[in-house]
């Protein structure tokens, strides 16, 4: 699949995401539509407990509809901030000693797709599982199976660790994982 951005830009932005209900990180690529380079890379954490919707409204509803309600609000923010050409997520994955994870996930998933459409319907939305993600970023620190192992080979990585070297230290492994996953796509679907 080739992703191929309006002739009216010269930098295509793409918000890569690694989704949660409560802590959702998220990545913007600036990536040159001529050279395939990325430019700019910018990365935080959606700490939904952190945010305020509406307190009237937050009181009617349960807390896990609360979140999801920030987190849209939130996400919408983003994206008319950054209006990305293309936006990318790590898919649901089904952990059978967290099951019910996997319904949680696929609701987050479900919410940020719809929030897109509604943002601009001809942005492309595109889900990564987690396998793909994983084999493009931690194949190159195949021993290591620590809690900073997309950390480590984010590092390992010159045309992303130039542009992030001065803030991944501070990001938490949400913020760094969708790192993972802009890489991811465009290891995969990019064009150079």
């Amino acid at each position: 699949m080739s992703i191929v951005a309006p002739t009216n830009y010269n930098i295509t932005t793409i918000l890569a995401i690694d989704p949660s209900s409560n802590c959702t990180g998220v990545a913007i690529f600036e990536v040159d539509d001529y050279t395939g380079d990325i430019v700019s890379i910018v990365a935080d954490t959606i700490e939904v407990n952190k945010l305020v919707y509406d307190p009237d409204v937050e009181e009617l509803h349960s807390d896990k509809m609360n979140r999801l309600m920030k987190l849209e609000y939130k996400f919408h923010q983003i994206l008319e901030e950054y209006n990305p050409q293309v936006i990318v997520i790590e898919g649901s994955f089904y952990n059978p000693t967290r099951p019910n994870a996997f319904k949680s996930l696929s609701e987050v998933i479900s919410l940020l797709h719809r929030a897109s459409i509604e943002h601009n319907k001809n942005v492309p939305f595109i889900t990564l599982s987690p396998k793909t993600i994983k084999n493009s970023i931690n194949s190159l620190v195949v021993t290591d199976k620590g809690k900073d192992v997309i950390k480590d080979s984010i590092k390992l990585i010159p045309e992303i660790y130039n542009l992030v070297c001065n803030f991944i230290d501070k990001l938490d492994n949400h913020g760094i994982d969708a790192i993972a996953v802009g890489y991811a796509f465009l290891k995969n679907y990019g064009d150079k």
